[in-house]
């Protein structure tokens, strides 16, 4: 863990706030605190840390003397001096989503505390409208077959000697693209194919060496994360290779703590929150109001950005399915000489 992040009510009349009892894990090496005020038309007042950071906590001072209830510090300690950020200083955290959900379905403001059925009211809307986002639905200006580009990280497995599958990492998704080697060993990188044509090379040609294919597929048990992935390879590995890729992936359910942040960043914030707001009034008024127009809005907008920034990435360069030897898009397939073909359209080279 290099990061712990929490939540305080600050009383009133307070000008600086002793902040402890935090257990946090490690030596904080920086802590980042956000100061949130009840209403709008409350004073805005600026918090900043001083003094010594130890697991046990902090100090804050404040600009001016809290002037009334209501005011509520953000805090996250890092285990580094500075804090990542990538644009991330702007985004909206799981603390601000809730807010804005639970002031929405009239509940209060940040120092309203909340039943438990309300607490889980709110959080399922947020939680719902986070995955509405990751997964966008089909409305008017918006195509629905589009894949968010921060949605598409890269991960690492190590095979195992004598074994054709290997799990995959929590949270994965799905394979996109070839999967490749350490650059070192000069291996081609092995083809992304359909299940049935792996599994066809396994029981013709049960050989060992470096996978030339592989694929993706699900398994038939769960854990506490739901259901895994392993890859299936032929040849069946005769080392430990450590295979890179660029997977489908989400960062998990939102917390205070855990995921404080969700994935895009900054950029996609505002999106978020009229998604987390969309579902709210849907389910909580049964009605498709002014925050599911808006969401719709944002979402056109931020898949053409989206498109713009992903620009470099290539995906598939035709839709017809693949054959025993003939894969899909452009790609290579070994032929029994060793030597790559590649296919397009019906075209061979």
């Amino acid at each position: 863990m290099f990061f712990k992040s929490g939540v305080v009510t600050v009383p009133e009349g307070v000008l600086e706030l002793v902040v402890s009892n935090l257990a946090i894990p490690f030596d904080p090496l920086s802590v980042q605190v956000s100061l949130h005020a009840p209403s709008v038309d409350s004073d805005l007042i600026s918090a900043y840390v001083v003094g010594a950071m130890t697991p046990d906590g902090f100090t804050v001072q404040f600009s001016s003397t809290i002037p009334s209830e209501g005011y509520v510090l953000n805090w996250t300690a890092w285990a580094s001096e500075i804090a990542p950020s990538s644009g991330d200083t702007l985004a909206l955290q799981y603390s601000d989503l809730f807010s804005e959900v639970k002031r929405f379905l009239g509940y209060g403001g940040a120092g309203t505390t909340l039943s438990d059925s309300q607490a889980e009211e709110v959080d399922s809307y947020v939680q719902a409208g986070v995955r509405q986002f990751y997964y966008p639905p089909a409305v008017n200006g918006v195509d629905v077959n589009h894949e968010w580009s921060f949605m598409r990280p890269f991960g690492q497995v190590t095979t195992t000697i004598g074994s054709s599958t290997v799990l995959m990492p929590e949270g994965f998704g799905r394979l996109i693209g070839n999967v490749e080697f350490d650059p070192e060993l000069y291996i081609p990188a092995a083809v992304s194919c359909p299940e049935g044509l792996v599994r066809e090379r396994l029981a013709s040609s049960p050989e060992m060496g470096a996978p030339k294919l592989v694929c993706s597929r699900r398994i038939e048990t769960y854990g506490p994360d739901g259901q895994r992935c392993q890859l299936l390879m032929w040849p069946t590995p005769d080392k430990e290779y450590v295979l890179s890729f660029r997977q489908e992936s989400d960062s998990g359910k939102l917390s205070e703590t855990g995921r404080p942040f969700h994935l895009g960043g900054a950029r996609f914030s505002e999106l978020v929150l009229e998604s987390c707001l969309s579902i709210a009034e849907q389910r909580a008024n049964d009605e498709a109001g002014i925050h599911t127009e808006r969401f719709n809005t944002l979402l056109a907008s931020a898949i053409m950005q989206d498109r713009k920034f992903s620009a470099t990435f290539y995906g598939p360069l035709s839709s017809s399915s693949l054959g025993t030897d003939s894969p899909s898009f452009l790609g290579r397939i070994p032929n029994q000489r060793g030597r790559f073909t590649i296919h397009y359209k019906g075209m061979s080279w």
